[in-house]
């Protein structure tokens, strides 16, 4: 009986986290807020490129219709994970604008959920591990990285460097 109160607790929490990850990303639904600003236009654009590329039965890691019809390589230099999740998200939504805002918040609640992860295995105390969970979520490093720079790779990196280093304790 113990047990099932303790699984309840942990899906409560993660619900809690996804619902401070609703409201962080409320105002994305706002048409003012310009998603091609910094780092969102090169996002965007390769995601929609790379499927325009594949499409075309092209090499998907060179995208053909850069560079006056030469091809540009941007995928070699970069990790594909986050231009394949938009690219993934605008497919199934229809809009890559749409798809790449899912992706970040899928990101966010990913990088809360495992700063909870994270802290409840070091301290044994989930409401600890839920407060760190918002705190890491809502600091204003990742609402810079969300609606000033749209810097989705660097919301992965900190995403998986924090599930990283749950692993290794």
């Amino acid at each position: 009986m113990l047990l099932k109160g303790r699984e309840k607790k942990g899906v409560t929490d993660c619900a809690i986290l996804l619902i401070v990850t609703l409201l962080l990303m409320f105002p994305m639904c706002n048409p003012q807020i310009d998603i091609y600003l910094d780092d969102g236009s090169q996002h965007l654009m390769r995601a929609y490129h790379t499927y325009q590329s594949i499409l075309q039965k092209g090499n998907s890691n060179i995208i053909s219709s850069f560079a006056n019809g030469f091809g540009y390589s941007w995928n070699l230099f970069y990790g594909p994970l986050s231009t394949d999740c938009i690219m993934l998200m605008g497919i199934i939504f229809g809009n890559f604008n749409l798809g790449f805002k899912v992706v970040i918040g899928m990101v966010l609640w990913l990088a809360s959920l495992f700063m909870y992860q994270f802290v409840k295995e070091v301290t044994e105390n989930r409401n600890t591990a839920l407060l760190a969970g918002i705190i890491y979520s809502t600091s204003p490093y990742f609402l810079t990285d969300i609606y000033v720079r749209h810097a989705i790779r660097r919301m992965f990196c900190l995403c998986f460097y924090t599930n990283g280093i749950s692993r290794t304790l």
